[in-house]
């Protein structure tokens, strides 16, 4: 079984590489294919050891060869956090249609996490991929019984999407953009109640911590806008492989 695990893991480490590119490159996806890595700073050319995941960044201490220039620290983290979803879905599912299903969901919402880190944008082509195939896997684990099915993830789809809407309209999208909006349908049709709300409160909770650590830090004005995507990405992890028994521990606080 460790086996499998090490072999998922790697897996992860090098589709989270490819994620990596697709976000920096989602404007000309076919160059993915046609051209060689290169640094964001200087345009050189990566060698091919340079760009074994994880290694490579960690080889070349997190800085380009040529120009010294720190690399952006979105190709590690991403290649990570893959690999770690990947083996959390190979625990719960194992080898699967399911589990084969879910890695591409999590890798829209992946790609999702590393865009608006970098760019404060939500691309909603990748979003929208990830409701259809979302959509898809509650009609395959139903097991038939669509109308349960519906109220639980119709419920996550509605307070997915209520929250931002909540949030952005009010507002005018300066307390949260609006392609918030999208991802919380996402992050509630694949969650379902109740889950997507200890996801809404885990996503609230680390954005606020990791905004007030960015003020402390004078990385940041209270002004300064702060991605939240990602920490709805991560609140979407934190509640699929352990929101029951979250729910259960503070059921029992109660």
């Amino acid at each position: 079984m460790t086996y499998q695990y090490i072999f998922i893991a790697i897996v992860g480490l090098i589709w989270g590489s490819f994620l990596g590119a697709i976000i920096w490159r989602i404007d000309d996806i076919k160059s993915i294919f046609v051209s060689r890595s290169h640094c964001d700073r200087c345009n050189a050319e990566l060698s091919w050891y340079d760009v074994i995941p994880l290694v490579g960044y960690g080889i070349l201490r997190g800085k380009c060869r040529k120009c010294r220039k720190s690399i952006n620290v979105i190709y590690p983290l991403v290649e990570i956090i893959t690999a770690v979803v990947y083996c959390l879905i190979f625990w719960k599912w194992g080898f699967s249609y399911e589990a084969l299903l879910l890695t591409l969901i999590f890798s829209t919402t992946i790609i999702t996490l590393g865009y608006d880190a970098i760019h404060l944008q939500i691309i909603d082509q990748v979003v929208w991929m990830g409701i259809v195939l979302t959509i898809i896997l509650d009609i395959l684990i139903s097991g038939g019984q669509y109308l349960d099915a519906l109220k639980t993830y119709g419920y996550g789809a509605l307070i997915g999407l209520g929250l931002p809407l909540i949030l952005v309209v009010p507002s005018h999208a300066k307390w949260m953009g609006e392609g918030d909006i999208l991802l919380g349908l996402l992050i509630g049709l694949l969650l379902g109640f109740p889950n997507i709300i200890v996801a809404l409160i885990v996503s609230l909770f680390a954005g606020s911590i990791f905004g007030l650590f960015q003020v402390v830090l004078k990385h940041k004005t209270m002004k300064d806008p702060v991605a939240f995507g990602p920490f709805m990405v991560i609140g979407s992890v934190v509640a699929y492989f352990a929101g029951s028994e979250i729910i259960n521990w503070y059921i029992n606080l109660l």
